[in-house]
């Protein structure tokens, strides 16, 4: 599999997500910066990371990293390797997410294209005036919709998390109130237009803080 031949290169699974394998430093950091102000604790630096999404890898590092990531790509040949960095506003589509980086180090990304293929539930005029419970039918299309709602809730658009929750809580009652429920989701989606952007922040900046 592709994680043992990471961890063959010297890769470790990252414990917090397991589709990402990260290359720990190979020397401590000489910079004062680099110091804990908390603890004495050496301090635990990466010299690159993997992303593994299904078929996509979204990769980065250091020298050290990019030598081991070209026998990697000498074992693995992968056509469409692009650096996100040339490709300004346009980026990549990784796992359905486009993914952009600026020449500051920060990146953007957003789920606009898999928006734009929503559909709402499809009902005939005056289904849910006529009917206390939706037939079969109904209930596939509004379980569909709603699952894409949820992945679009935990991946890019936080927007629609609640919304998705909410549906999918009464699924049991099957009433014609999910219609409703998932057409003013997939409208709030095609009306607002949503891209996150992460700010670059250097890494001696970031503080982490344990509670």
């Amino acid at each position: 599999s592709l994680v043992a031949d990471f961890e063959a290169l010297g890769y470790q699974r990252n414990p917090y997500d397991k589709c990402i394998m990260t290359l720990p430093c190979q020397k401590k950091p000489s910079h004062q910066r680099w110091k804990s102000v908390v603890s004495d604790a050496e301090p635990y630096l990466n010299e690159g990371f993997v992303l593994i999404e299904v078929d996509d890898i979204l990769e980065g590092g250091t020298p050290e990293h990019r030598e081991r990531m070209d026998k990697f790509y000498k074992k693995y040949s992968c056509e469409k390797k692009k650096m996100l960095m040339d490709l300004a506003t346009e980026g990549g589509l990784i796992g359905g997410i486009r993914v952009g980086q600026q020449k500051d180090f920060g990146f953007t990304w957003d789920m606009n294209e898999y928006v734009a293929k929503l559909d709402t539930v499809d009902v005939p005029k005056g289904y849910i005036y006529q009917n206390k419970e939706i037939d079969d039918d109904v209930m596939s299309q509004v379980v569909s919709c709603n699952g894409k709602l949820g992945w679009l809730g935990s991946n890019g658009r936080p927007d629609l998390a609640a919304g998705h929750s909410i549906i999918a809580g009464q699924y049991k009652h099957r009433s014609c109130d999910l219609i409703t429920m998932c057409n003013q989701c997939v409208k709030q989606a095609l009306d607002h237009q949503l891209v996150i952007k992460v700010w670059p922040i250097a890494p001696e900046d970031i503080r982490m803080v344990e509670g």
